[in-house]
């Protein structure tokens, strides 16, 4: 299981935005200008929890 809450609220903020909601429902707002980079960080975040290793 991944915690999408706590993974958006690290990740967000590190790309100008903010994020949280619930462990199997969050969202976050990131700068449109940012998207690229929040989806790689995001899939690299949920690959790591996937694997323990985050």
């Amino acid at each position: 299981r991944v915690d999408l809450n706590s993974l958006l609220r690290r990740l967000a903020p590190r790309l100008g935005g903010h994020g949280g909601g619930h462990p199997q429902a969050a969202g976050a707002r990131i700068p449109a200008s940012r998207l690229s980079e929040f989806i790689e960080e995001l899939d690299r975040a949920v690959s790591a929890a996937c694997s323990g290793k985050g």
